[in-house]
């Protein structure tokens, strides 16, 4: 037996045939929940392997008699490669009806794996006679479901672990759907009857039994005689039921009881339906959401009680099994005593074990899991100079590095000048990619006749290719070069069974409408469209690069747009990287370095915008400023025209840079240059943005407002946006770029952060791979729908398209931080943020009279009654938060304490997003930190670490600081320590008003939560670590303090 292996010798990989024994689902439901909790594990540990379910054997129901005599043991009789045995399989009457099926597969060459075993008693005697029946056909294979069991027989197996039960898998494999039934408890009583239940102030009669649940005492009454008479014969439960005496009630405590049966009989609707609001059925999924909604799941079942904790809800047992012990190995050590929720971060790193120790023990036996095939089509590939065959190779090499088997379906070089054409095979492998080139003619392409013949001689070999050579278990990456390229993965797939994606680089026919090549609505417009259509119909799955593109095609054709995912194209960021442009051999070569250079680097063509950037520069030639553009295109005569005529001396053009120069010329300037043209986003996107975001410069972005071009840069604050055509708005940010060298610095540290986070290759083709593998037609539908969730909550920063869901914990003060609360509730973008809730704790967590007495020594005897002026007139109107947040139709949480259980349960039945903290009172510890989907965070008036504590405007303007600095950050366990998120500075006056300033950075402070509230739904925020070795705490001011603060000239009011 061993929990590791060393160095294992891999066998030839091959697809193996795993049966995994399931059925009898409406003799017990929960047998459905490890049964498909298995097959995900197994899929999950090892993809690619056949995992199918086998019918359990015929003697299930009566195992003591074994199995019928006229019944086939059809699984002895199927060729797989290992058999999966469940549960407590061991148990002694088992060994009628699954030990031949055992003994005959092993015989045949097939494992024998035992998952989630567990045993029915755990006496010596049971435990002797259970290893004498494993010792037979020692499993493979073998997994345990209590530590108890894996002491017990675990040396057996040849591979053993001690592991938690597969049906804690349950909330992997069905995500909770939400249900608009009011809060309701789950009772499960089938096996014995439901005993009463209630909060002690409603009970009545004999207690048997207490428990605490969220703060109340209720008491529990068995029947006593029936329950017995339940455990001593099974077939009690039955009389029971259908004599009427199993009822119970509608509600307790004032919430719905909902009850399920977990012994499904058509037969028997008296039994099953016997009480007020009951599920019963033989399919397990309802079962499931049943228990992920519910509140508190009470029950005599073990599964019941797993299925619930699964999910995040507490359950309570009511058994006298020793099958418990699964529960125990849950950490779940007193759910016969009091209801109990699992810790779901424990349960999640002991799933991640299991699934890959499995996948270890599978590929030791069975070799790697065979590499999903993926054939690229385009027309051009290295060496070919066209930028999109260098992107497709770099992602073609990134697939195999994944796993995946590539093959890429591409021309003989053709692009470019004749003399960049280089001699290649037409077969060979590069980098682990197979490449396939066609003959393709290569005629002038200015020549129109001999451009048609060029694209004929490709197209023509294509089809015929993929048409004969189209494989079942293959995915096709369709790209748009040449722009009809896809149309063949429609062709195709009406005579082969041809599984394909289409990539969308450019939007065609809608470019060529826009350059003006053909009008809109024009015979070949309306051709190409309806090719399209029947594309993307047929299309598995797409890929475009930005929102607008995937608005485009949701909107314009037949694809769901849940299967439409944006990735964006990348840059290589261990050739490009930032480097000072002092040290760019072509800035010191070029005399760029004194002055503030924006730098243009790519093609001047007509998909970008140069009249507003030379518009600014003219504004700017008083300035230290340079406008540099490299490159060439349709628009750079044109441009150097407008130079010329308007004397534009702060504008230099230069020719394309050699690629070995790539670095040096993209790091010559303190500012990327990045803009498209108006109406074309969509239909393209500028590739410009990844490299400048790679070598960390500002970006400068000129665009239309609704840009996702501008969301980019001004949610991650790694550059400026300009609207197309405001040249004024343009040169006025510009001239603060110009003077402040540590603000242009910072955004271009943001922007190679932004790159690290999402647009290198290493984490583009992730995505990409996951959008194959969606594709791939042996994927089972589980696993695909599973997978389809994850990648949209990653492609769009981890919450999708939906509104993200906020709460805000803050104190009560009518004064200063309700000025925060009425700049955010009306401004903040509801149409992308939900406030689910506002909880408005106590001030300070102290007596009233307490907080009097520290305010009069803080402020004074004049100032205190100001300010007791102010409170009270504000009280008069009956100001307040909450107030606030009622009129503006804002649900309140009441709090007594963030820490409390029953507070943390509220917000996880939100389903929250972000936790706001607003001056909260109270520390956040880790069960609340741990609530929210993406984080908690906190705005801190005072720059971190050095203002950490109390009243951090008071001790800034205390110490002379020029600007008081508004952070928000990660809240962590320890006060004020967490990563920052975004930062406000809010200019400070020589003789301030500390009244002034409060107001001043709470109503700011409000705009600026905003914006990081937006950057962490779109993913785009990021946290940069304190460094805690300048780490300074300030506490409540005191006396001297305040004497010092005035002698300096400041005021408090």
């Amino acid at each position: 037996m061993s929990n590791d292996i060393q160095d294992p010798v891999l066998v030839p990989a091959k697809r193996p045939r795993i049966g995994v024994l399931t059925g009898y689902w409406s003799t017990n439901i929960g047998n459905a929940f490890f049964q498909l909790g298995a097959v995900y594990a197994i899929e999950q540990a090892y993809p690619g392997a056949h995992v199918f379910p086998i019918g359990d054997q015929a003697g299930y129901y009566n195992t003591s008699k074994g199995n019928p005599p006229n019944s086939i043991d059809y699984a002895k009789h199927l060729d797989m490669d290992a058999l999966v045995i469940l549960g407590p399989y061991v148990r002694p009457e088992m060994t009628n009806i699954v030990s031949d099926l055992i003994r005959t597969q092993h015989e045949k060459g097939a494992k024998i794996m035992v998952l989630a075993a567990g045993m029915m008693q755990y006496d010596s005697g049971t435990i002797d006679l259970s290893r004498s029946l494993m010792k037979d056909c020692p499993p493979h294979i073998f997994t345990s479901r209590d530590t108890e069991t894996y002491d017990a027989l675990g040396d057996l197996a040849e591979f053993a672990f001690d592991g938690v039960d597969v049906a804690t898998f349950v909330s992997d494999l069905f995500p909770k759907i939400p249900s608009d039934l009011e809060p309701y408890i789950a009772m499960n009583f089938d096996q014995i009857p439901e005993p009463a239940i209630s909060p002690r102030e409603q009970f009545s009669g004999r207690v048997d039994r207490s428990f605490d649940f969220e703060g109340t005492t209720w008491d529990v009454r068995h029947p006593k005689w029936r329950t017995e008479m339940c455990y001593k014969h099974r077939a009690f439960i039955f009389l029971d039921c259908l004599l009427g005496l199993n009822g119970g009630p509608a509600r307790v405590d004032g919430k719905l009881v909902v009850r399920t049966d977990h012994r499904y009989n058509p037969f028997l609707m008296k039994k099953n339906y016997r009480a007020p609001m009951v599920y019963s059925g033989d399919v397990p999924y309802s079962y499931l959401n049943i228990y992920a909604n519910a509140d508190l799941t009470i029950s005599n079942r073990v599964h019941a009680c797993v299925a619930t904790v699964a999910y995040g809800n507490p359950a309570m047992l009511f058994t006298r099994s020793p099958r418990a012990y699964l529960l125990k190995r849950l950490g779940l050590d007193r759910i016969k005593d009091e209801p109990q929720r699992v810790d779901l971060g424990f349960l999640r790193d002991e799933k991640n074990k299991l699934i890959a120790w499995l996948g270890d023990r599978l590929r030791e036996t069975f070799g790697e899991p065979e590499a999903e095939a993926v054939v690229i089509l385009n027309q051009y590939y290295v060496p070919d100079v066209a930028s999109t065959g260098h992107l497709l190779h770099e992602l073609a090499v990134e697939l195999v590095k994944l796993g995946f088997e590539v093959e890429v379906l591409t021309g003989r070089p053709s692009y470019g000048p004749p003399d960049t054409w280089q001699d290649c095979p037409l077969r060979e492998t590069v980098d682990g990619v197979k490449i396939h080139r066609l003959r393709v003619a290569r005629f002038d392409k200015n020549f129109l006749p001999g451009r048609a013949f060029n694209y004929l001689t490709f197209v023509v070999p294509m089809i015929l290719s993929v048409l004969f050579g189209s494989r079942r278990d293959t995915v096709y990456l369709y790209t748009t070069n040449p722009p009809f390229l896809g149309t063949i993965g429609w062709f195709v797939s009406l005579f082969r069974s041809h599984h394909y994606v289409t990539l969308l680089h450019d939007a065609h026919p809608q470019l060529g409408a826009w350059v003006g090549t053909f009008k809109k609505g024009s015979f070949i417009y309306r051709v190409w469209m309806a090719l399209n259509r029947r594309k993307y119909k047929r299309s598995r799955e797409a890929i475009v690069l930005c929102k607008a593109a995937k608005k485009l095609v949701a909107e314009t054709y037949p694809i769901r747009p849940d299967r439409i995912h944006v990735i964006p194209n990348w840059a290589d960021g261990e050739d490009l990287f930032p480097k000072p442009k002092e040290e760019s051999t072509i800035a010191i070569d070029n005399g760029f370095v004194d002055d503030f250079v924006l730098l243009y680097s790519g093609n001047m063509g007509l998909y970008y915008d140069f009249d507003t950037v030379l518009d600014a520069a003219e504004l700017l030639l008083d300035e230290p400023f340079k406008l540099v553009l490299v490159g060439g295109g349709g628009k750079r005569k044109k441009i150097e025209a407008q130079v010329k005529e308007r004397g534009l001396h702060n504008v230099k053009l230069m020719p394309y840079q050699p690629f070995e120069m790539l670095n040096e010329s993209l790091n010559a300037c303190d500012a990327s240059l990045v803009t498209i043209a108006k109406g074309i986003e969509g239909i393209s996107f500028p590739s410009k943005l990844y490299t400048s975001l790679a070598v960390g410069k500002a970006i400068v972005a000129l665009s239309e407002d609704w840009s996702e071009l501008r969301r980019v840069v001004e949610r991650s604050g790694c550059g400026i946006w300009s609207a197309l055509g405001d040249a004024e708005g343009l040169a006025e940010q510009l001239r603060v770029l110009i003077h402040d060298k540590q603000k242009t610095a910072e955004m271009g540290a943001n922007a190679r952060k932004v790159f690290e986070k999402g647009y290198t290759r290493q984490v583009c083709a992730a995505k990409y791979a996951e959008v194959l593998k969606l594709a791939d037609p042996d994927e089972t539908a589980v696993a695909t729908a599973n997978r389809r969730e994850k990648l949209a909550k990653w492609l769009a920063g981890g919450i999708g398209d939906r509104k993200l869901k906020l709460v805000f914990v803050t104190e009560d003060d009518p004064l200063y931080v309700i000025k925060f609360f009425e700049v955010f509730f009306d401004e903040y973008p509801s149409d992308e943020i939900e406030i689910v809730g506002v909880s408005v704790q106590e001030a300070f967590h102290e007596p009233k009279w307490k907080t009097a007495k520290r305010i009069f020594r803080f402020y004074g005897p004049i100032d205190f009654f100001r300010l007791l002026a102010r409170y009270f007139k504000v009280k008069l109107r009956g100001d307040s938060i909450v107030k606030l947040a009622k009129d503006k139709g804002l649900p309140i949480v009441e709090c007594g304490s963030v820490n409390d259980p029953a507070y943390i349960q509220k917000l996880k039945d939100l389903e929250v997003d972000v936790i706001a903290s607003v001056a909260g009172p109270e520390i956040f510890k880790k069960d609340i930190l741990a609530v929210p989907k993406v984080r908690c965070i906190n705005i801190h008036s005072g720059r971190l670490p050095i203002y950490r504590g109390m009243m951090p405007n008071f001790w800034q303007l205390l110490h002379g600081e020029k600007s008081a600095c508004v952070t928000v950050h990660e809240m962590v366990e320890k006060l004020d320590a967490g990563g920052i998120l975004d930062t406000l500075e809010w200019e400070l006056k020589e003789h301030d008003s500390l009244d002034r300033v409060i107001t001043g950075t709470k109503q700011d402070g409000a705009r600026l939560m905003m914006k990081v509230l937006l950057q962490l739904k779109n993913g785009e925020a990021v946290a940069t670590p304190l460094d805690m070795s300048e780490k300074k705490y300030f506490s409540f001011p005191q006396p001297k303090d305040v004497k010092q603060f005035r002698k300096r000239g400041h005021r408090m009011i």
